[in-house]
């Protein structure tokens, strides 16, 4: 055998070697390259939405709904995983987490836009996707909205306790004006309890170049006792400049009478009605140093039963009494009442509805 004859073998072999490598690499390579093309692409049908003040949108800086669409345009399923803002401006809504090949997906954003000038809110959304992991939503925002102008105002005026306690809360107001032009807010008070005093006034720049906004702070104290029971009124914030643009606080109250009854209700049963031991319930009043009370029964509960205190706590404060049929009656069945006044003189009265089951 000659000796290119011998060196030749070594070649052919490595060449079928290569080859056969070639094509091993080339059939993984189109199997990956189907197993992506048939992986879940999950496209946005807009990147980018860019929402415009107009005299039909609420404003100034009222919240708008904006509504992305995103398309499955792979061969398998997509999963959204999570979805984040890069602002508290904007908060993203998915209706369907799981998007199928084909089909499509709303995300909508709602979003407090600017009352002026412009804002970019950015919306990430994680997939389990190879071909697309992170998607981007952006969200530009314009507002028109010309100064001055009443921005927003709030404030909890929630009272609960007692009559009288002093309480204090607070009025937030911020208003957009051109630089230098501030004016204090109106304020519409009917409530005869409270008092608004006079605000603090921080004045900055706006984002908007010569433009102002200032937050105006207003401490709103008790200058009487609350209404007895329950009440429920509003203070009202006017535009200083531009008296139809109002807005209205909510006042509620709530005071703690003189006298409460634990429970405040008594139902009884029909074998109850005949017990011997009879059915307990508690006075409470408001102050320790308050005498017991006194219970007053209605007409024809009064005929057949009888109330008495059987225990004293805190300097008479809390009264146990204890209701039960006289000797050879029974309760009657029916809807009755006990009526509980502090036995100093008093026009303070509670009544407690008192509900007999017939046998």
């Amino acid at each position: 055998m000659s000796k290119k004859r011998a060196l030749a073998r070594p070649l052919m072999v490595a060449g079928m070697a290569v080859a056969i490598l070639g094509i091993v690499l080339g059939l993984l390579l189109a199997a990956r390259r189907g197993q992506a093309a048939d992986a879940g692409r999950l496209v946005a049908v807009e990147e980018t939405i860019v929402w415009e003040d107009t005299a039909e949108a609420p404003h100034p800086g009222g919240p708008v709904t904006l509504r992305f669409v995103l398309r499955n345009e792979g061969g398998q399923p997509v999963k959204i995983r999570d979805a984040s803002s890069s602002c508290g401006c904007a908060t993203p809504r998915i209706e369907t987490m799981v998007v199928a090949p084909g089909e499509e997906c709303p995300v909508l954003v709602d979003a407090t836009p600017l009352p002026v000038g412009e804002q970019d809110a950015t919306v990430t959304l994680t997939t389990d996707s190879d071909l697309t992991p992170t998607l981007t939503l952006t969200a530009t925002m314009r507002g028109y909205a010309k100064p001055p102008f009443l921005l927003q105002a709030g404030g909890d005026m929630t009272y609960l306790g007692e009559a009288g306690s002093d309480q204090e809360r607070g009025i937030t107001v911020i208003t957009v004006e051109p630089e230098g032009e501030s004016r204090e807010p109106i304020i519409e008070n009917p409530n005869d309890f409270l008092e608004v005093g006079k605000p603090k006034a921080v004045t900055a720049a706006y984002t908007t170049p010569g433009v102002d906004f200032t937050t105006y702070t207003y401490r709103v104290t008790l200058r009487g006792p609350l209404p007895e029971g329950r009440y429920s009124g509003e203070v009202t914030v006017i535009d200083p400049w531009d008296d139809s643009r109002r807005e209205r606080l909510r006042v509620v109250s709530e005071s703690v009478s003189d006298i409460r009854a634990i429970p405040s209700q008594l139902a009884i049963t029909a074998e109850a009605a005949n017990d011997p031991d009879g059915t307990n319930f508690i006075v409470v009043l408001k102050d320790e140093g308050d005498a017991p009370a006194v219970v007053e029964l209605s007409e024809a509960l009064g005929a057949s039963a009888e109330a008495r205190p059987v225990s004293e706590e805190r300097n008479g404060a809390l009264v146990r009494f204890n209701l039960r049929p006289k000797s050879g009656s029974t309760l009657p069945p029916g809807k009755h009442s006990i009526t509980v006044r502090p036995k100093q003189p008093s026009v303070e009265r509670l009544v407690i509805p008192v509900v007999v089951a017939e046998g």
